[in-house]
């Protein structure tokens, strides 16, 4: 669809059923503002997100954040989340394709700080925690915006740790807008997140590098604006001004090269043009809107309906805003604006009752007072001002802004350590990498193969309840009964192939026939069949000097059934120890088992 650039009024008519919303969207259409002036006027691929799974995603009020989330909620294009171990009144909307959702992983493998359920009183880990609540990953072919994310990060020249000027979004809509002294504190693709000097990192937020919101240092003297240097600085500084010269040395540190601004080009937006747009107060519903006035890189809007005293300022690259036709292919509904003297009980006109102000919860209201259109209460909404309580300070939440260390918690003391202490150190080192590594492997599989198709249907509401496992033994909730698709790492060998594998195993001596499930083997048990498989080899421990069997050296592991499973030829050789040719039989024996093993589930797994 994005291709075809000359095609602004496509036929609604097999996407549409209803005849008076076809009426009033073909009339729409023939206003619309042209596609091209949207980067993505029409998604070319499907909301893939299923109600419970959960994900990583940055934070809307708090962009440093990121925290773990679920989807509670699929309408159209549109996902409405859920941060975990918090209210519901904390919930929010953004689209399929947002630029700030990820896989579960991601933060750790791309070192970022996520920041774990409210309330989880264990050490966080993405299998454990999608056991405990039985649930599932949002699969990574969910994330087309963010999965090859890092592919850009150096093709521009904005680097962590330089200086630039940058606009307080907070003053966007003020008469007086406030550009202040900013830092680079992060880099996503071509997005970076603007940190105020000075300030709390509660006022970053992410942009684009084209953005017409940042400025090289200098800007504002050269430009005639007044520039706000870093809070307190010149209360330390006595009654010299700011001067950037000074401050990069006081602050060790350089700024954004002038020729890596290149500013995107403004678009061409003109008055009367209709637009969709996400309600800025109730933001399941997405209207029809009339561009009444353009300035710079921002328009000023009005919904069809309202009066124009609702109208209010927004970006010409809002995610928020689309061409006319949006709702039809997305199959998201579109709001129509109330009959001519048609009023709800509130008598806001363009108001058909939808949304609380009084309490988010409630998807409706009755009187005056809880419309979010009550002009009070949308003036703050406008302002971006929030009505309720910060997240963080209701729940008196403490964030961790520090990667932890992988390695192992055991303390070693370097002087006067008897080598038995050592060993067990080393050992539980060895433990800890193999358990971390299976982790990893089970949530990549998951991830991998997590391929639900949602059901596009825009008129079903779906609720989500959310209970988030605790040191105190909460009750678990169980997630909307999906269930995981089969998962059984040796299905890769098809059936003819597995005969095969069966008798080449038989000539090699190893054991096949086995009764019990070797998920439920004892460390001693995984032992014993080790001992078969590679019958009393043994050789030197290097950490012991003395002579060990490889099948000890999974007892000092204490590899049980569910930790064999799930080990492979690496795991084998590195850090059990084991020769190639032995270690090369063991695998064998494992693909073997696992293929035997029915029902091989990554939720059958006991905790790690």
């Amino acid at each position: 669809d994005d291709d075809d650039d000359d095609d602004d009024y496509f036929d609604l008519k097999p996407f549409i059923e209803d005849k008076d919303v076809l009426k009033y969207m073909v009339e729409m259409q023939l206003k619309s503002a042209p596609k091209k002036l949207f980067d993505r006027p029409f998604p070319s691929e499907k909301n893939l997100f299923v109600v419970g799974q959960k994900l990583e995603g940055i934070d809307p009020k708090h962009e440093a954040l990121f925290c773990v989330m679920t989807v509670s909620e699929v309408c159209g294009y549109r996902i409405k989340l859920h941060f975990d171990g918090y209210p519901d009144d904390y919930d929010f909307w953004v689209n399929a394709d947002c630029p700030n959702l990820f896989h579960p992983g991601w933060c750790k493998m791309n070192s970022r700080i996520l920041q774990p359920p409210n309330n989880y009183g264990n050490e966080f880990n993405w299998i454990s925690y999608l056991r405990e609540c039985q649930a599932l990953p949002a699969p990574k072919r969910n994330f087309f915006s963010t999965i090859n994310i890092n592919n850009n990060e150096n093709q521009h020249k904005f680097r962590i740790g330089d200086k630039l000027e940058a606009l307080d979004k907070l003053t966007r809509t003020l008469p007086k807008q406030l550009i202040c002294v900013a830092t680079i504190a992060d880099t996503l693709g071509n997005r970076i997140r603007i940190h105020f000097d000075g300030w709390s990192d509660d006022f970053d937020y992410w942009t684009d590098i084209t953005s017409t919101n940042i400025h090289p240092i200098w800007w504002c003297d050269n430009n005639g604006r007044i520039l706000s240097p870093p809070s307190g600085y010149n209360d330390m500084k006595g009654r010299n001004p700011f001067n950037w010269t000074v401050y990069l040395k006081e602050t060790n540190s350089n700024p954004v090269p002038e020729d890596a601004f290149v500013r995107r080009p403004l678009r061409d937006f003109s008055n009367k043009m209709m637009i969709e747009v996400i309600d800025l107060v109730v933001p399941k519903l997405l209207r029809i809107a009339r561009v009444v006035d353009v300035r710079g890189d921002e328009l000023k809007i009005v919904y069809d309906g309202f009066d124009d005293n609702y109208a209010y300022w927004v970006e010409d690259d809002s995610p928020d805003i689309h061409p006319v036709g949006w709702s039809a292919k997305t199959n998201h509904p579109i709001e129509l604006p109330p009959a001519p003297n048609t009023l709800w009980n509130c008598n806001i006109r363009g108001c058909r009752g939808y949304g609380n102000s009084s309490n988010r919860l409630k998807n409706d209201h009755v009187e005056l007072k809880d419309c979010p259109y009550e002009m009070d209460s949308w003036k703050t909404a406008v302002a971006g001002l929030a009505k309720m309580s910060d997240r963080l300070k209701a729940s008196n939440v403490s964030i961790s802004t520090t990667l932890k260390n992988s390695k192992s918690k055991n303390n070693r003391h370097h002087n006067d350590e008897n080598k038995e202490k050592n060993r067990m150190n080393i050992e539980n080192k060895n433990l800890f990498k193999i358990k971390e590594k299976i982790n990893e492997r089970r949530l990549n599989l998951m991830l991998d193969t997590n391929n639900i198709e949602p059901e596009c249907d825009s008129d079903s509401k779906t609720s989500f309840h959310n209970n988030i496992p605790s040191s105190n033994d909460k009750k678990l909730r169980k997630a909307l009964g999906l269930s995981l698709v089969g998962y059984n790492l040796g299905s890769v060998f098809m059936e003819p192939q597995r005969n095969y594998w069966t008798r080449h195993n038989a000539q090699l001596g190893i054991p096949l026939f086995n009764t019990t499930d070797a998920r439920k083997w004892s460390i001693q048990e995984v032992a014993s069949y080790v001992k078969k498989v590679v019958a009393t080899y043994t050789s030197i421990s290097p950490n012991t000097n003395e002579e060990i069997s490889i099948s000890d050296r999974f007892i000092d592991q204490e590899i049980d059934g569910e930790s064999f499973l799930m080990l492979n030829q690496d795991d084998i050789m590195n850090i059990l120890k084991v020769p190639f040719g032995h270690a090369l039989k063991i695998t064998n024996a494992i693909i073997l088992l696992r293929q035997r093993t029915s029902g091989f589930d990554l939720f059958d797994f006991p905790q790690l």
